[in-house]
């Protein structure tokens, strides 16, 4: 009986023992571990390189009668560069650089006869924009360029773009006049406006266009015109690689008359071109398109190719 006794006693202490220390621990909480999403990289850009041809026709009327007509075939070769990066909370800026070459018979005989040739046009120029998380980019912008045979101009105007989803448009409006050479001497000045789309048929394909509207004043030549202009553009990322490939098309329509005899100039042009293009700092077309919405768009020295 006395062994049975100590039995229970022991047997009831290790009880109460065991339950004291089991309230005593607290439980062990295991933490998940933390997932850092990384930053996409500060500045997004492309290089883009493109060539085509060009047709194009221009009638001369005197008195609202018809004259002649004088038509050529060019070839296109053209390419730049663009990137943006953050300098503020919401301010952003972009640098362009960009070029197209226009070669034909033409052109090749005037260079012959050092006549030059008005064979390029290009420029460099900077924007500053604001974005906000709603996807809308609104500023302004400021560039430089030559047109050869001609001389410098520079543009100056304002820009916006919204995105919808998987769909976005877009506005410039600016004003160009004349720096050096027959583009000062004439007093060369040129409004635009210009409108367009794009719609993401994913992240990595897209398709646009747009529209556009440009009056032009030279004093010095007595002239004036005003010209509509339109295009189209298709492009596709290969793959998981850098590169996309695009085919664009641009054309115009323009009337110019002459301010102190009763001369008109009436001529359209088409224009078409395949190109790639490298994309750095974003992994998708409309990711990197977001990042660097905007070009120079100017009638008379801008790049009438890019979106």
């Amino acid at each position: 009986m006395k062994t049975k006794g100590l039995l229970a006693f022991v047997a009831a202490t290790a009880a109460l023992s065991g339950g004291a220390l089991a309230a005593d621990i607290s439980p062990i909480v295991v933490t998940p571990p933390v997932v850092v999403v990384p930053a996409p990289p500060t500045v997004a850009g492309y290089i883009d390189l493109h060539f085509g041809g060009l047709l194009a026709w221009e009638d001369f009327y005197i008195d609202d009668s018809f004259e002649t007509r004088d038509d050529w075939r060019n070839l296109i070769l053209g390419g730049g560069g663009r990137g943006a990066a953050p300098v503020g909370s919401m301010l952003n800026i972009q640098l362009d650089a960009w070029f197209n070459f226009v070669m034909g018979n033409r052109q090749i005989t005037r260079m012959i006869s050092a006549g030059g040739g008005d064979v390029g046009r290009g420029g460099i120029g900077m924007h500053l924009f604001a974005d906000t998380a709603g996807g809308l980019n609104a500023g302004v912008l400021a560039t430089a360029g030559a047109v050869t045979d001609f001389g410098m101009f520079t543009n100056v105007g304002v820009e916006a773009s919204k995105a919808f989803g998987n769909f976005t448009v877009a506005a410039q409006g600016g004003f160009t006049f004349g720096l050096t050479g027959d583009a000062a001497a004439s007093g060369y000045r040129n409004m635009y406006v210009r409108a367009g789309a794009t719609a993401y048929l994913g992240p990595n394909t897209s398709i646009a266009a747009n529209v556009g509207y440009n009056r032009t004043a030279m004093p010095g030549f007595d002239t004036a015109g005003m010209e509509i202009n339109w295009g189209a553009r298709a492009e596709h990322k290969l793959g998981t690689s850098p590169f996309t490939i695009f085919a664009a098309y641009h054309g115009s329509h323009w009337t110019q008359v002459n301010t102190n005899s009763p001369g008109a100039w009436i001529g359209t042009e088409h224009a078409v071109v395949v190109g790639v293009r490298m994309l750095f700092g974003r992994d998708t077309l409309q990711a990197l398109d977001a990042a660097v919405p905007f070009a120079d768009y100017n009638p008379t020295y801008g790049d009438p190719f890019i979106r």
